[in-house]
């Protein structure tokens, strides 16, 4: 999308760094096999969104803050959210579609006022979160910042080892070492870039 929409240029060392990252994203999901399901297209789905409002932060930069981008977004969730609960909420289309449609389409309920700690932290640490990458997107070329999001998976995995117990297998850990390695693969030639640019032609003893 950065390329189609955003003109920016992506060479050839940098794409072979995502398609790295983006293989140790498949050796985690291990598509073909039965920890891939349909309830797996549904992400990708997302990312496809997800991309899009980057893109378009990156494309309004010049002209609106990263405050009053995540303002905007958050305001869309919560309009989006309420014609979705008015549509789906009552229940009356659990049952009618695939399994795994149930839980999207099971009545919602008042939440238990026992949990309204875990809603603030859910709510502050996602409100902090659209708000940085909002930022980084702004700031950065898009087809750069989005390869360094691929830490969430590793991130996710250590997560639910500490309070959930599961933990990864080797091919996970693997898929984790090309998902690290391609971001800082990444961090260093974007540094390495920067260095150039900022040399005289010719060199510091250059005439």
């Amino acid at each position: 999308m950065s390329v189609v929409f955003l003109r920016e240029t992506v060479g050839p060392r940098r794409w072979l760094a995502i398609l790295i990252g983006l293989f140790g994203v498949t050796l985690i999901v291990k598509p073909g096999t039965s920890a891939f399901q349909l309830a797996s297209i549904f992400p990708m789905i997302a990312a496809v969104l997800y991309s899009t409002m980057h893109i378009t932060a990156r494309r309004i930069a010049g002209t609106d803050s990263a405050f009053t981008m995540t303002a905007y977004s958050n305001m869309s969730f919560f309009v989006v959210s309420a014609l979705v609960g008015l549509a789906i909420g009552w229940g009356h289309f659990q049952g009618s579609g695939p399994e795994e449609l149930d839980f999207l389409l099971r009545p919602w309920a008042a939440f238990n006022t026992d949990d309204a700690i875990y809603f603030i932290l859910l709510g502050t640490c996602g409100l902090a979160a659209v708000l940085l990458m909002t930022q980084s997107y702004r700031i950065a070329e898009a087809s750069f910042a989005a390869p360094f999001e691929y830490v969430s998976i590793p991130l996710a995995i250590v997560w639910g080892a500490i309070f959930f117990g599961t933990w990864p297998d080797n091919w996970s850990w693997l898929g984790m070492m090309l998902i690290l390695g391609s971001g800082l693969y990444l961090l260093w030639r974007e540094a390495q870039i920067g260095r150039m640019k900022q040399e005289p032609i010719g060199g510091e003893d250059a005439g």
